[in-house]
């Protein structure tokens, strides 16, 4: 008799069938427990069978669906509770008690200056009334590597302009030898670039640099620079409709002409003792500019900002290995005339990383933080109103006997970088509880994708979009609760 599948298969059923119903008779005779004992002394050995549940599995179907069951029940609790608490919120008095308790609770909170939530009411006034005034509020972002190639930077600045109104990358250098993922730059070979950081090599003659902390001057008598937004999702980004063209103290004229689709114009920048700004403006959105110079060869040019007329713009500026120790190093009158030019509000100073490797012990975190310290009080010194955010170090991690742990200083670091600056006046940010504390940055080199780079410093892209949006989350926090008491307060603040 051959072996037809349709044989093969009533074979299978009826084997799995004598053992169903010898199984089924044997609990009926022996009990469920799948054991046929002959004594009860244990001398002689019991008999195992099959039980019928393990034949066929419909207790564990029977569990799945009792488990199945206590989710959904503790889905209908953890829904009722939070009915519950909603209900208990019965006032815009207890919301905003309940918001500021989670934003208190919260380990990225912004620390502000005796705990004053005032420090953002100012801010958020301004902002929400950016379009409507037709004004312009900069926000510079100083760095260290960590913020390179617009990293951070451009996810604040695209969520800030989001809801505030704004657009373009803002304030960028004509020579940029480090490229930004949100813009291409091509620049003529006659740049020169000094910088206020770093080795002594790399000083200009005097200290007037300007808000980027840098002085381009140009060889030949001429230099060029070509700038377009490199990423096409990004409208606000692609939509910047004013150039502007901060120049040094020049000795001779400067002849500066601006070239974009369907628009050209040149402007010539007499000599002055001061910093000056030369601007272009034009009706409809542009994505790409490019500019050229002509002149004096020592004539400094300190930066081009590429912005809206009105709303947010955020300017990305890394000093690579920089503490953020030479802001002192910048002249206060530099930084006075080009930060009123440029509608400077705010500045962001992102520091304290490069430093952590070489602190021995904690009379070194104390000579930085009372270095640090002045650099606030420096800025501060130059325009009193504007608001600063310092965000201190992530966390970093070294080998110790072959297992990648934080370095011992950074909480100590971060706590006193925060007691530092909320005494001088500005809000601090820990970026290194954002991340999660303690040996965090280990299990950000291990998430997959990975969040940060092999030498448990740096983030890799993914890593800086998460931390920024992280920032991003705590500003809208702050946000929220400033609508509430602006509620309160029937619509004023």
């Amino acid at each position: 008799m051959s072996l037809t599948p349709s044989r093969v298969f009533l074979f299978v059923i009826s084997c799995l069938t004598a053992c169903a119903t010898f199984s089924w008779m044997c609990e009926k005779a022996f009990g469920p427990e799948g054991e046929i004992c002959l004594s009860s002394s244990g001398k002689i050995p019991c008999i195992r069978f099959f039980t019928l549940d393990e034949i066929i599995g419909y207790q564990k179907f029977k569990q799945l669906s009792a488990e199945q069951e206590s989710q959904a029940t503790e889905k209908a609790i953890e829904k009722a509770e939070t009915e519950q608490l909603v209900k208990a919120i019965s006032t815009a008095e207890d919301s905003l008690r309940f918001l500021t308790s989670v934003a208190n609770k919260n380990p990225a909170v912004i620390s502000v200056p005796g705990s004053d939530r005032k420090f953002w009411d100012d801010i958020f006034k301004e902002w929400e009334s950016l379009r409507a005034r037709k004004k312009l509020y900069r926000i510079l972002h100083y760095g260290d590597s960590q913020i390179e190639m617009d990293r951070i930077t451009a996810v604040v600045r695209t969520g800030l302009q989001k809801r505030f109104g704004g657009g373009g990358p803002g304030l960028v250098p004509p020579l940029q030898l480090i490229p930004a993922y949100t813009i291409s730059q091509k620049a003529s070979l006659s740049w020169k670039r000094y910088i206020s950081y770093g080795v002594s090599a790399d000083r200009y003659l005097n200290n007037h640099y300007g808000p980027l902390g840098m002085i381009f001057p140009f060889d030949s008598g001429n230099a060029q620079t070509y700038i377009t937004a490199r990423v096409k999702n990004d409208s606000l980004l692609r939509s910047f409709d004013q150039v502007k063209v901060i120049t040094g103290r020049l000795n001779q004229p400067v002849k500066v002409s601006v070239f974009t689709k369907n628009y050209s114009n040149s402007v010539e920048a007499p000599p002055s003792a001061n910093e000056q700004m030369l601007l272009w403006d034009w009706t409809g959105k542009q994505k790409n500019v490019s500019i050229s110079f002509s002149g004096d060869s020592l004539s400094p040019v300190l930066g081009i900002a590429l912005d809206s007329r009105a709303g947010i713009v955020m300017d990305n500026i890394p000093w690579r290995g920089s503490s953020g120790l030479t802001f002192t190093s910048i002249s206060r009158s530099s930084l006075y005339n080009t930060y009123k030019m440029l509608d400077a509000r705010m500045v962001i100073m992102q520091f304290g990383g490069n430093s952590v490797p070489y602190f021995k012990n904690e009379a070194g975190v104390d000579h930085y933080i009372k270095s640090f310290t002045r650099q606030i009080k420096h800025i501060r010194s130059v325009d009193s109103t504007l608001k600063i955010l310092v965000i201190g170090p992530g966390d970093m991690s070294f080998n110790d006997k072959g297992e990648m742990v934080s370095y011992p200083v950074i909480e100590s670091l971060v706590e006193k970088m925060r007691k530092a600056c909320l005494e001088s006046g500005a809000a601090f940010w820990s970026m290194y509880h954002a991340m999660g504390g303690k040996n965090s940055m280990t299990k950000w080199v291990g998430e997959y994708p990975a969040l940060a780079a092999p030498d448990y410093i740096h983030f890799t892209q993914r890593g800086s979009e998460k931390i920024a949006q992280i920032l991003m989350e705590s500003i809208d926090r702050e946000y929220e609760i400033y609508r509430k008491k602006k509620k309160l307060n029937g619509g004023k603040q």
